[in-house]
């Protein structure tokens, strides 16, 4: 059987850990948030539960029900989100690098040679290196290069200079298949709950204590596409003990105390 619940609007939605982790180049302590969503534009909870009955008797009825929530699957999406949101959307590990290697860079450049035949590009050229007239499109076979010079031996001349350089600066690299986590975070959320009869608006906070990451991240990009939209999928696992297990806590307050915001 499925549950579903969803929610217009939840925001200050926080991801701690449960056990110590590596991000980037932090270290983060048990308990500590590791990423805040601001404003969340869809969120669904969809509830798994096991119906389980014992059948005996005339027709062989159920006579027992045992009823046990499996699980939450939980959808976040939210439309812009920074480096460590997309590490979690993603759950994949982020790598600092403070410099001490390169990233190889592909450009193309539009440049037009002197009276000797050379022409200038923004970067050092590192192979490999292609030159082209920009008029026909086609391939030159004749050209030098040194550093950010490549001399063609025409005069006047618009060519297209296809190259690598080296970025050497600071950097940070998202590593796709390298899982941030494997164990469970703790999800804390809120949300604005309205009174059917009276119409006043109290906050409502969710809490879920034990909280799985399920990579699955698909991105559209395109000058005719839809924005891409950040969607964290998760599950919310069962915690406590037999008869007292827990997967989310919904608490309604008797006020709205971010009213201000």
């Amino acid at each position: 059987m499925t549950n579903d619940i969803g929610f217009k609007e939840l925001y200050d939605v926080s991801l701690k850990t449960t056990y110590p982790i590596e991000m980037g180049d932090r270290k983060i302590e048990v308990g500590e948030t590791i990423a805040v969503f601001d404003k969340i534009q869809i969120a669904n909870f969809e509830e798994k539960k096991n119906f389980i009955s014992a059948n005996g008797g005339f027709d062989n009825r159920a006579r027992v029900w045992w009823e046990e929530s499996k699980e939450i699957r939980i959808s976040l999406a939210q439309g812009v989100f920074s480096k460590e949101q997309m590490m979690l959307l993603a759950n994949a590990k982020l790598l600092i690098n403070e410099g001490d290697s390169i990233v190889p860079v592909h450009r193309r450049e539009v440049v037009e040679t002197d009276g000797n035949g050379r022409a200038e590009v923004k970067f050092p050229i590192q192979t490999p290196v292609f030159v082209y007239e920009k008029e026909t499109g086609e391939k030159m076979s004749t050209f030098t290069y040194t550093d950010n010079i490549v001399n063609v031996g025409v005069g006047y001349k618009e060519v297209v200079v296809d190259y690598y350089y080296n970025y050497d600066n600071k950097y940070s690299v998202l590593s796709f298949g390298r899982g941030l986590t494997n164990g469970y975070l703790e999800l804390e959320g809120k949300t604005r709950v309205k009174d059917d009869i009276t119409g006043q608006v109290t906050t409502g906070i969710i809490k879920i204590p034990k909280l799985k990451l399920m990579s699955n991240l698909s991105m559209r990009l395109g000058q005719d596409v839809a924005p891409v939209v950040g969607r964290l999928d998760a599950v919310a696992v069962p915690t406590g003990e037999r008869g007292q297990k827990k997967l989310m806590e919904l608490i309604f307050l008797s006020e709205d105390i971010d009213s201000d915001m």
